[in-house]
């Protein structure tokens, strides 16, 4: 589960900090001088440095804190991603989804679409493990992984159909498909 999470925190550090530069330089119009010093290639990104640190420097103060952190993060993920999808109905275009699976991508790229949300299931292995501290963890924890399964489920589903349905699969961004979607 360690590597898991090694794994998984990196790759959401680096896309994080491949927003943010693009965030600097489309946005803010940060010079390329300086958006090119953030992202030097070989695979290095100090800005996903810089957030895998902060992270790591959180969870090193304690529980209480990082449980804060955590519920406030994902409260505020849960609401962005309901205006996103309520956003996207508002601007739906049933014209964007047709066809509905483009033959240059066909299954194959709605199996690639379905792998990318691998990591919006990350960390429910980690509710077995805390499952000592459940009042009636055999009762209880089903209950909740499976609730809290179909919610996620239902939320990646909704926002894929608010994407599609209020831009055209070709344009929209790999980086930042529901900003610049919405900036159209």
């Amino acid at each position: 589960m360690s590597l898991e999470y090694v794994i998984a925190g990196a790759a959401v550090a680096r896309s994080w900090g491949d927003k943010c530069v693009e965030w600097l330089s489309v946005e803010l119009g940060v010079s390329r001088s300086l958006t090119d010093l953030l992202t030097p290639g070989l695979n290095f990104n100090p800005l996903a440095l810089l957030i895998s640190m902060t992270a790591t420097t959180l969870l090193l103060k304690g529980v209480k804190e990082s449980k804060a952190v955590t519920n406030f993060f994902t409260f505020a993920k849960v609401g962005l991603v309901l205006f996103f999808i309520l956003g996207g109905f508002w601007f739906y275009n049933p014209a964007n989804q047709t066809p509905l699976l483009p033959s240059e991508f066909g299954v194959s790229g709605v199996l690639r679409g379905a792998t990318s949300s691998f990591f919006g299931y990350l960390g429910y292995d980690e509710i077995c493990c805390l499952a000592g501290e459940a009042k009636n963890p055999r009762q209880n924890l089903p209950r909740a992984v499976l609730i809290t399964l179909t919610l996620v489920s239902s939320l990646y589903v909704l926002a894929a159909i608010s994407l599609t349905g209020m831009q055209h699969y070709t344009e929209i961004s790999e980086t930042s498909g529901f900003s610049l979607a919405f900036y159209r």
